[in-house]
This record gives C-alpha cells, structure tokens and sequence, in this order.
C-alpha cells in the first residue's frame, strides 16, 4: 500500500475524527446549545464512518484477490459481487466525509458570524452533491457498452460455404456455434459475447464470429481452421460469461476511474478533490488488485483456446497462424492508417495489399515472437510463451512456413469461403472508404463551425470605473479636506467647515474628477484584441498566433486580476513593448508567459464581462485558432 493510498483513505478520515473528538470535548467544558452538541457527535461518527469503510474496503479487496486466485470461476464470483459493492462503499466514503466536514464545520459556526457560517455551509453542501453526481457519471461507464464495428453481417444465404466451415470446426472441438458472422476489413479474428453495432444502426447480439475479410486471403485454410478453432473455444466453458460479463466491464472500470481521477486533478476545487479522493483511490486500489489476476487467468484461458484450436487444425497450423498474422500486419496497418488518415481510397484493399506483399515480401516473424496480440477486450501472452505451450518447436521451417511468399492469385485463400470473393473485396473496401469519408467530412463540419462560433474581431477594453479608482479619489477628497479642516481650525471655525454646502459639492467632484483624469486614457485603450487566429493589445508590436499558447488561467489580486498565458517551449516569446501608465502584458522568461494584470473588469463593447465570461471567450477563440490551422492543412494536403 503506497503512501497517498493510507494518507486519503485513513489518515484523512482519521484527522477528521481526532478534530471532531476535540469538538466533543470542547462542548463539554463550553456552554453551547444541544444543536451543536449534536453537531460534534454527528462529526465524530461519520468521520468514524468512513475510516471503517476504508478498513472494510481495503479488506474487502484483498480478500476478494485472494479468492480470486484460487479458480477463474471464482474470480468471476468475487467480481461480480465487488462490482455491486464497490460502488456503494465509494459513495458511502464521499457522503460520510463529506456531511463530517458539513458537521465540523457547523459546529465551528459558533464561534462564526452566522453570514460566514452559512456561506461556508453551501459551499460544502454544494461540494458533496457535486461529488455524487460526478459519482454518479464514474459507475455509469462501469456497464458494458455496445462494440462499435465496421463490417456487414454474413448470412447463411450470402455465404453458405463460411458457414459450413464454421459448423464443421464447431462440431469438431465441441463448440458452441455462433449467432452471427461479421465480415470486415479492419482488425483480426475475434469472437464476443458483448453486444455489437454496425451501421445503419444494426444491433447484434448473442455470440459473434468476427471474420476479417484481409487476414483471412492471405493465410492457408489450415492456419483459419486453427484460428477459428481457437476464437470458438471462447465460447466453452466460462469464456462466454468473460467475454459478456468480466473483460469489457473491468476495462470500463479501469478506464472511468482513471479518466475521473484525471479530471478531478485539472479542477481548481479543492474542496471538492478532498472529499472525492478517498473514494477514487479505494476504486483504483480494487483495480490494481485484479490486474495480476485477470493477466494469470488471461493465459491460462489463451493457452487453453490454443489447444482447442490445434484440434481443430494442427499443432503446425496452430504455430505458423499465430506468426503468420503478425507478419502480415505491417503492411495491413499501413495501408488501413493511409485509408483513415484520408490519403488512400483504394477500391479493392484485397489486391493492392497483397501486390505490396509480393514486391516488399512478408515481415520476418522472428521479430514478433514476443509480441502480444491485441483483442478489443483482453490481453493475450506472447507469441513465443503460445507456441512452447503447444510444444511445436521455433525452428527455420517454422520461421519459412510463416514467412512464405503471398500466391499471385489474391482471391485464392477467400475462394474457400466465398463464390463471388472479388465481389465482397470490393463491397467492404467501398464500405470501408465511405466510413472513413464521412468521418472525415463530420470532422470538417465540425472544424468549421469551430471557427464559425468565435468572432471576427473581439476588442477588450479596462473598465475606466475600479476599485483603484474610488481609493485615488477618496485619497484625494481625503486629503484636501484635511487640508482645508485644519485652514478653518487655525481661524477657530472648526464648526463652520462642515456647515458649508460647498465643501461637500467639492468634495464628490473631486472624487469624480481625479477618478476620471486617472484612468480616462486607460480605459479608451485596446487592452486585448482576439482574432480567429491571433492576439494583439497594449504593447504587442505584432499579431501573436493563439496557436502558440498552450494554457491560460485568471487569478485574483487583492484589488486587481490577472490573465497568464502560458506559451508552448518550441515558441519564440512575442516583441512586447511595456507603457507605464498604461501598463500590457509582460513576459515572464522563467515561466515562458505572458502576464496581463487589470483592475476591475474587462469591457467588451462597453459592457463589463465576467472572469468566466472572458475564460470562455479566450478557449473559444483558441479552439478556433486550432480548428482553422487543421483546416489549412488539410487543404495544404489537399
């Protein structure tokens, strides 16, 4: 157990409830009123709350990994009952610390003005319903979500031949069938559980065979037997409810936590992370005492598929397969990233991948022999740690076998399964450019209504009326009034001095007046001007890209504000120059920033904005920045 896990899960809790003790002792000794006397004992005992949730959570997850160790069906048992409980203790942990501190800060109000007590008590209130919402988002992602897939669906009708292949391997290593075939361009052979989208919104569920259409032209029937052998000896035994009910749901886990946990240290609310915290490391320690034991169980079920597909094929099939893929994967990746990235419309992938098969030749499966072969849901153990298990031996006939050249006929490997194989090469290729066109264009829209929300040109201006303002000007009637108190004293008309109307008509016209010729040129001038791709203002001798700032934050001065731009390293800093009386922006070498400080509020077109407004106004205008360089790149590419 590292050191931030017991400072959030029992230290924190431990120092709420040594404070709330004292706040009982306290109320002992002090007159005060039964309400608070509640108060302390309300606080010592829900910081006494989550101190033995973070004992029980942690014993919990413990014992659950020691049991988890024993079998795979146990494991499955001990995660589907913490999946139900861990949720439960997480928010458990962030109600009890949170109303502990509500408590102990209650009782503290005592001793407050009620105006600050109550300030304060929203505020933690506020902070605790925002924890459980954000809670309430983390446990959602922990159920299993659909598998996006790009393919189309192959009948019985549209492929007979697939079919019967599939029911004969089936039979033959006393497997399941599965519901349905997809065939595909992208990715490798794989079988689910998990419900899987097409598109046009087409829905599968059951079990489902994924048959990518590339891989499977380039191997021999024998390596697809031992494949297909191997993908539906998932559906034996527990594999089924791994695939549906473990593997997507522990990876959602894993995922949501850390992506929460992520968020929550980009947030400025401290409260907010000291309540939250405890809970997240309780559900990341959970996770990290499964991950050795899913990877153990993650073999052992890999190697056990293995064997049923050397049954369906052979031992030599099985061990040339399981290099065989890795060697044609290069050049499959390549070709797919030059149909994502826009570059490639190929109208048959079939026959442009292997052409480039033939003149580069396959890679030399030597180098994947430690490789690990990913699965959208699961991990898989090495190739070499795969093939010893066989007992085949990694020898040159296993290396050539994997290695052989790809036959000039590139339909030969497909005919096996298909009448028309040219045909479906040509529908999935088609399909597969579509896709990627149309996310493209979604993509373009997007950037251009990225661009189109920020405005032309935005023009910022100090606000002439501040705080600063009002100090000069009361300094100043100050002043003269005490000058002009001690004329009239010195007569003996000390009286008098107050009595004259005009005094006070002086006095607020001097207010008005030294506020106004102090900052009368400051507030005309342009203090931020933002462009759809560059900032300029005071001091700026050129337009400065928004590309080149990388993060920008608004603090708050005792009577001022300040806006820092941190800019990315590769940047040059911009050519300022700095005006006294006006003031501008300032650049900061150390930090590499720029620093703009402001009394008051910014004006946008004589209207004073908020700070939120004005974050909101910068982010929209970079967004832009970002969204017009994209575009004017693509159409460079173009």
């Amino acid at each position: 157990m590292n050191k931030r896990l017991a400072l959030w899960l029992f230290a924190l809790p431990s120092l709420l409830f040594a404070y709330a003790v004292g706040q009982v002792l306290r109320s002992q000794h002090y007159p005060v009123g039964d309400i608070y006397r509640y108060l302390a004992w309300g606080g010592c005992g829900l910081a006494g709350i989550a101190l033995a949730l973070s004992i029980f959570a942690i014993w919990k997850c413990n014992r659950s990994g020691k049991l988890a160790r024993q079998s795979r069906e146990m494991m499955l048992k001990v995660f589907n009952a913490c999946r139900y409980q861990l949720p439960l203790l997480m928010a458990g942990q962030v109600v009890a610390l949170g109303l502990s501190i509500f408590c102990i800060f209650a009782y503290e109000s005592y001793w407050i003005d009620f105006p600050v007590f109550l300030l304060v008590e929203l505020a933690v209130l506020a902070v605790l319903v925002r924890a459980l919402f954000r809670l309430k988002s983390c446990f959602a992602l922990f159920n299993a979500s659909a598998c996006d897939v790009l393919g189309e669906q192959a009948s019985r009708q549209s492929a007979p031949r697939l079919w019967a292949f599939v029911e004969e391997l089936a039979a033959k290593v006393g497997a399941p069938l599965p519901d349905h075939i997809v065939l595909g361009m992208t990715g490798c052979f794989f079988v689910t559980s998990q419900s899987v989208a097409l598109q046009d919104d087409v829905m599968l569920e059951g079990r489902i065979l994924y048959f990518p259409v590339l891989y499977a032209a380039l191997i021999s029937r024998e390596e697809a037997a031992a494949i297909l052998g191997h993908e539906l000896g998932h559906f034996t035994g527990e594999d089924t409810e791994y695939s549906l009910h473990f593997a997507p749901i522990y990876a959602g886990m894993g995922r949501s936590i850390d992506a929460m946990a992520e968020a929550l240290s980009d947030d400025g609310d401290y409260i907010g992370r000291l309540v939250i915290s405890p809970s997240l490391y309780m559900g990341g320690y959970f996770i990290r005492q499964f991950d050795h034991i899913v990877h153990h169980w993650s073999r052992v079920r890999e190697f056990a598929a293995d064997q049923i597909g050397a049954k369906a094929a052979n031992v030599a099939a099985c061990a040339s397969a399981l290099l065989r893929v890795p060697a044609i994967s290069d050049t499959i990746e390549r070709r797919l990233n030059d149909v994502y990235s826009g570059k490639l419309k190929a109208e048959n992938l079939v026959t442009l991948i292997a052409y480039d098969l033939r003149n580069v030749g396959v890679s030399d499966p030597r180098q994947f022999l430690e490789q690990q072969q990913e699965h959208p849901t699961d991990t898989h153990p090495s190739t070499r740690a795969r093939i010893e298990a066989l007992g085949h031996p990694i020898d040159e006939a296993l290396m050539r076998t994997a290695a052989r050249p790809v036959d000039d006929d590139p339909y030969h490997g497909l005919r096996e399964w298909f009448d028309d194989p040219r045909a479906v090469a040509l529908r999935l290729s088609r399909q597969l450019v579509e896709a990627v066109e149309g996310r493209e264009q979604e993509h373009t829209n997007a950037l251009i209504q990225t661009v189109d929300q920020a405005d032309e040109v935005v023009t910022l201006r100090e606000s002439s009326i501040s705080p600063l303002s009002w100090i000069v000007a009361a300094s100043c009637v100050i002043g003269i009034g005490i000058l002009s108190y001690h004329g009239y004293a010195s007569q003996g008309k000390a009286e008098a001095f107050f009595q004259e109307p005009f005094v006070w008509l002086a006095g607020a016209a001097a207010a008005f007046l030294s506020g106004y010729l102090f900052f009368r040129k400051k507030g005309k001038s342009v203090v931020l001007r933002l462009t759809r791709d560059s900032l300029s203002g005071i001091g700026f001798i050129d337009e400065f890209s928004l590309t080149n700032i990388k993060s920008f934050v608004v603090f708050h001065r005792f009577w001022s504000r300040e806006l820092r731009l941190s800019l990315a390293r590769d940047v040059p800093l911009p050519r300022l120059r700095y005006n006294m009386r006006l003031g501008g922006f300032k650049v900061r070498k150390r930090e590499h920033c720029l620093s703009l400080c402001y009394r008051g509020r910014l004006r946008k077109d004589g209207v004073r904005i908020s700070d939120q407004a004005l974050i909101q106004l910068l982010d929209t205008h970079i967004q832009a920045a970002w969204a017009g360089y994209e575009l004017s790149q693509r159409t460079g590419d173009r």
